[in-house]
């Protein structure tokens, strides 16, 4: 008979350390206050009801037999026989009604001795053993442990173990480790984080997913659990990371269950008061998926449905239950959990989680972001023009419904980088305020580009966490002349902490200069702080004044970001800018509209600016918002539209951003036009007005005679790679068959977008340096793309023109010819015919301005060229695309720099040249 399909049905055994649970409910009598008392079997009781109910529910016949301990009796709360767990229950507001939940915990006493052995009779065979073990001796006594699991067979059952802290320890896990291939272990994240594992709390779901996975791979101790077939980590109702090490021994798959707009706890802290119970409803979701398919459980999905029942018992409570008159009690609601469980709910995101490295060092650093791995991209690698413009018109919930958000306030955000720095201030901040013991400022900086948004990000922040307790004050030190000016306003914060609010402090441009002695002082302001920020007092004469409790938080103005202002701060010891970098317990760097660095390193920035766009439309223009299905959608045209995302940058960040917005003739119209926008010196202010126009008038397809042209451009090039001699000419070819070639094309403009890149018409005057531009960006594609490519084959042709440009340093004809085969020979390497046609466009329109005659060339200069080919395809085949892009653009504008212009012709790209 095999496994799941046994004339006699399913068995199941559970089993583990018992609790008598007591509840303490408070409640209301007509004298006043009252406080009942009730038991009820915890534990692997409570684990074993749940699991029996779950197992009624499933739709199988012969039905599953529950094999699960006695239930606990109560001789009063100083019985010694089993641990006990004390908790106070009261009734907290959910909406229109009210749920039991957890108001105090108050501990677990031990038995007195080995806990009670009184048990069930078990069988000798099970198909599924499910073990509670929390550490209270169930893993030290063997003559506990179910009969099912004595020894490993041919026929050895699923072992599910909801393991405790210290986690991989103790007799009962040495002896499970023999059924690692049918194991899967349940453990909460605060019992990894108890021992000496390193895992970050609330920052990113990106971040606290690869802490897991690293530790789960290198931790001395917690790799231990790479013997199972499945580790499923507990966020409680925010989540749990799935970790399956025997799928693939080389790269573990590892799968992220969450909730993209809650990370672990900020989803109960909507819903105060605790829960017991909750892990178990996650367990018996896990058992249930064993008894539904005991040959590939579907761990996953179990985690899932799971997910959502604690969610269930955090918003419904506990159930009351029948009681004496005026008695109240309250009891796990066993029912109503497993028919969540059995509604097959899957609500929460899913995703692959990267594996980190095996160094620390990939807590990547402050320089370093765009290498860090994120969900966002994971999920959306490709046409983001696409994806930024579904931001804009269905909102984000419609658009990145499985992408981690970070939200405060009116602040909402997509960057990890940004979400993480955002969330370190956002604790800071929580921490503080709740400590009142402290005395001295929290002291914060906030770095970004101009026009970033830093002052107005922490500010969102700030009232997000502390709500209407906060009064914010800004003063620019730009605007200080002397020292006397910084004590006025701290004169004001002080005020305003004598208010019982706590004061927030923005200091814009504290990094700016201060004239001192009749010089400019570098970083002159940091000394003036010093003892504000430690003691929590000003010195004014000879009086010392105390601050009170605020938040200080330091607004860069000449430094875009935190690694930046470190490094110079550590040149002026003398203004004791060392000592202030010190003092501060915290930063962000806030990101704004603009791509950091170039559009091809931060492909990202466009969701940035799509989220940004559409709520500055619904702040200023909410005429233009209809009724859709799902969130109201803005009528706006599809070029402006366009152009708001796409621009190369905004002269001061978000500020120019809205100012187009803002200023725009929309008032009283319900949809925005391109006619609506401001003149073109007023947009001149804010953008390139020529870049913001040519994409506002710009073509969304490539089509009619051009796309033919090109589609067989195409085809030709492929023909002459080709050594079949009946290849059709391209007229002849079906409809079918010309669409292949035709698709081709369409994703030019498709590849330049997900590069940062836009296609427009071309001006009858294109300037030379856009043409050059345009190709050093095609070539430094192409090598990036070989780099990435990983295919030595692919280079041979650019070796050997390597090899013949050597050979020729005297010949400059013969060496300009290995040139050219050597720019083609890396673009074929890229694989991209496409954007190969396009580069050999490019080069022909160059040559319209250019007198490429290298004749006079001397061997020096060809010498420098050779060397700077060889550089170029070194870093490819070193796999180093950032390093062979930036190199070709260097040998790219050397070369032109050489070459004297010519009369400016058409050119047009025909099959035959290529």
């Amino acid at each position: 008979m095999t496994r799941g399909n046994r004339a006699d049905g399913l068995t199941v055994v559970v089993d583990g350390d018992v609790t008598l649970d007591w509840c303490l409910a408070r409640g209301e009598g007509p004298a006043g206050p009252t406080v009942s008392a009730s038991t009820d079997g915890g534990g692997a009781v409570l684990l074993g009801r749940l699991i029996e109910e779950v197992a009624e529910e499933l739709p199988r016949e012969p039905p599953v037999k529950v094999w699960r301990p006695h239930e606990p009796t109560s001789n009063g709360p100083n019985q010694q026989s089993v641990p006990q767990r004390f908790a106070i229950w009261n009734r907290f507001a959910e909406g229109d009604s009210h749920a039991w939940r957890v108001e105090t915990s108050l501990g677990v006493q031990p038995a007195a001795g080995d806990p009670d052995a009184k048990r069930s009779p078990e069988p000798e065979r099970a198909d599924l053993v499910v073990l509670q073990e929390a550490a209270l001796g169930f893993r030290d006594r063997p003559e506990l442990w179910p009969r099912a699991i004595e020894g490993k067979s041919a026929d050895s059952p699923w072992v599910l173990l909801r393991m405790a802290q210290p986690v991989a320890e103790g007799d009962l896990w040495r002896h499970l480790q023999q059924f690692g291939e049918r194991l899967i272990v349940v453990v909460h994240i605060d019992d990894l984080r108890l021992g000496t594992l390193h895992i970050t709390r609330g920052l990113s779901w990106e971040r606290t997913a690869q802490d897991v996975m690293y530790e789960l791979l290198y931790h001395p101790q917690a790799s231990r659990l790479g013997e199972c077939a499945h580790v499923v980590v507990s966020f409680t109702t925010a989540g749990a990371l799935v970790f399956s090490p025997r799928e693939d021994r080389e790269n573990p798959p590892c799968r992220l269950v969450f909730d993209p707009a809650a990370m672990e706890r900020t989803w109960n802290a909507d819903h105060p008061g605790g829960m017991v119970g909750g892990v178990t409803a996650l367990t018996a979701s896990i058992a249930r998926e064993a008894m539904l398919d005991p040959h590939t459980p579907d761990v996953v999905g179990g985690v899932q449905r799971g997910v959502a029942a604690m969610r269930t018992l955090v918003l419904e409570g506990y159930s009351e239950k029948p009681s004496p008159a005026g008695a109240v009690s309250v009891e796990y609601p066993v029912k109503r959990i497993a028919q969540t469980l059995a509604e097959g709910q899957r609500p929460f995101a899913e995703s692959r989680v990267c594996g980190p490295s095996r160094s620390r060092s990939r807590l990547i650093d402050d320089g370093d972001e765009r290498r860090a791995w994120t969900i966002l991209e994971e999920h959306h690698p490709g046409d983001l023009e696409q994806l930024a413009t579904d931001i804009v018109l269905n909102g984000h919930t419609k658009a990145l419904p499985d992408v981690p958000k970070g939200e405060f306030g009116d602040l909402l955000s997509f960057d990890r980088h940004e979400i993480e720095g955002l969330q370190s201030i956002r604790m800071l901040i929580s921490q503080y305020a709740s400590r009142a013991d402290t005395s001295a400022p929290l002291s914060l900086a906030v770095f970004g580009p101009p026009g970033a948004g830093k002052s107005w990000s922490v500010k969102q922040v700030a009232k997000a966490v502390l709500k209407g307790e906060v009064d914010p004050k800004t003063f620019n030190l730009s605007q200080f002349e002397n020292p006397h000016e910084l004590i006025d306003a701290l004169h004001q914060v002080r005020d305003v902490s004598l208010t019982g609010k706590l004061p927030l402090v923005l200091w814009d441009e504290f990094d700016t200069t201060r004239l001192a002695a009749g010089r400019q002082q570098e970083l002159g302001w940091l000394a003036h702080f010093l003892s504000p920020m430690a003691d929590g007092q000003f010195q004014e004469g000879q009086l010392t004044h105390p601050i009170g409790r605020a938040v200080f938080v330091f607004a860069g103005g000449r430094f875009e970001r935190m690694n930046a202002f470190a490094e110079e701060a550590e040149r002026h010891d003398a203004e004791k800018a060392p000592d202030f970098l010190s003092r501060l317990s915290g930063y962000v760097n806030v990101v704004g509209p603009n791509p950091r660095g170039s559009a091809q390193d931060d492909r990202y920035f466009l969701i940035r600016r799509a989220v940004m766009i559409r709520s500055l439309l619904h702040r200023h223009w909410e005429d233009v918002f209809h009724e859709a299905d799902g969130p109201k959608r803005p009528e706006i045209d599809e070029g402006v539209l366009r152009a708001l995302l796409l621009t190369r940058t905004y002269r001061h960040g978000v500020r120019s951003l809205e100012s187009i917005i803002a200023t725009s003739a929309v008032p009283g119209q319900d949809r925005f036009e391109r006619s609506d926008l401001p003149a073109e010196p007023q947009l001149n202010l804010h953008v390139d007005a020529d870049d913001f126009l040519n994409l506002v008038h710009l073509p969304a397809q490539i089509e009619g005679a051009l796309l033919e042209s090109l589609a067989e451009a195409i085809y030709a090039r492929y023909c002459t790679e080709q050594t079949e001699s009946e290849l059709m000419p391209y007229e002849k070819l079906s409809h079918a068959q010309k669409e292949t070639w035709r698709e081709q094309v369409r994703e030019i403009p498709r590849g330049l977008a997900s590069a940062g890149y836009i296609m427009r018409p071309v001006r009858r005057e294109e300037p030379l340096t856009d043409l050059l531009d345009l190709r050093a960006t095609l070539e430094a594609a192409t090598v990036k793309q070989a780099a990435s490519d990983g295919k030595p084959e692919r280079l041979e042709e650019a070796r050997t023109a390597i090899a013949d440009m050597r050979r020729e340093l005297t010949q400059p004809a013969e060496f300009h010819d290995a040139d050219v085969r050597f720019h083609l020979a890396l673009a074929a390497a890229s694989g991209n015919e496409a954007m190969h046609l396009m580069m050999l466009g490019i080069r022909g329109a160059i040559a319209a301005h250019l007198e490429e005659d290298l004749s006079e060339d001397s061997e020096s200069i060809l010498r420098r060229r050779l060397d700077e080919h060889t550089a170029i395809l070194q870093a490819v085949e070193d796999h180093q695309g950032e390093r062979a892009a930036e190199l070709i653009r260097r040998h790219l504008d050397n070369f032109y720099r050489e070459r004297p212009p010519s009369n400016p012709s058409s050119h047009l790209i025909r099959p035959g040249d290529v």
